[in-house]
């Protein structure tokens, strides 16, 4: 009887889908939740939908009034080497960040896309 309890439990719980390339966060896909490892964190952070409002991934550089300023020819040289951010919106005001890679791949895109889609 035990182990029909397992092997029922095992057929509800799908795997997850998983991203997981260096210098990106590690992202877990499941049906009901997501979870998110940050690089420099050691456990995953649990996420429902139902408890967030959006998710996005910017490069803080490249909103409109940080091109308004001019910040010299130097400075340019290392504007491409700043983060870009991974933002989770929950629907309380809070939100959490994480830094990814300045040129964001399709994968990790597409990724964020399936998480969007579940969120609406």
């Amino acid at each position: 009887m035990n182990n029909l309890n397992l092997s029922y439990s095992k057929l509800l719980k799908k795997d997850p889908k998983i991203f997981e390339v260096k210098s990106y966060p590690i992202l877990k896909i499941y049906e009901e939740h997501f979870e998110i490892k940050a690089l420099d964190h050691w456990e995953f952070r649990p996420f429902q939908y139902s408890s967030i409002s959006s998710i996005e991934c910017f490069n803080p550089n490249s909103k409109w009034y940080n091109k308004i300023m001019n910040y010299g020819h130097f400075n340019r040289f290392f504007e491409d080497l700043e983060p870009s951010i991974l933002r989770i919106n929950l629907k309380n005001g809070g939100n959490w960040e994480y830094k990814c890679p300045f040129r964001i791949s399709n994968d990790f895109r597409s990724f964020l896309g399936e998480i969007s889609d579940k969120l609406k």
